[in-house]
């Protein structure tokens, strides 16, 4: 069975605050439970955390695109150029995930 770790995608509050402050943008209530999960390969696959962490880097980039487009055009455009990418998101790992099989039909 193959083996995942899970990136919680977190949209920190100050961002959040910030943002809701930025003229033409669209107000969303932001819910935790809506946050992003990203299913990765398992952390054990990673021969050490700096492997991990050029992984994760290379995410970044989509990572920040797919979470902004929630806020509706000019989000992305408005943060990047006021915030960095730390400022805007927060990563949590969980290192085991398993993937549950499919229901019987």
């Amino acid at each position: 069975m193959d083996q995942y770790s899970a990136v919680v995608v977190r949209v920190r509050k100050d961002f959040l605050q910030w943002l809701q402050s930025q003229p033409g943008l669209r107000r969303r209530t932001h819910h935790p439970e809506q946050d992003m999960v990203w299913l990765i390969p398992s952390t054990s696959t990673f021969s050490d955390e700096a492997a991990l962490a050029q992984y994760l880097l290379g995410l970044r980039d989509t990572m920040l695109r797919a979470e902004l487009e929630r806020f509706g055009p000019g989000a992305l455009e408005a943060a990047v150029a006021a915030k960095g990418f730390d400022e805007i998101l927060e990563l949590e790992i969980r290192a085991d995930v398993q993937v549950a099989p499919p229901a019987a039909a």
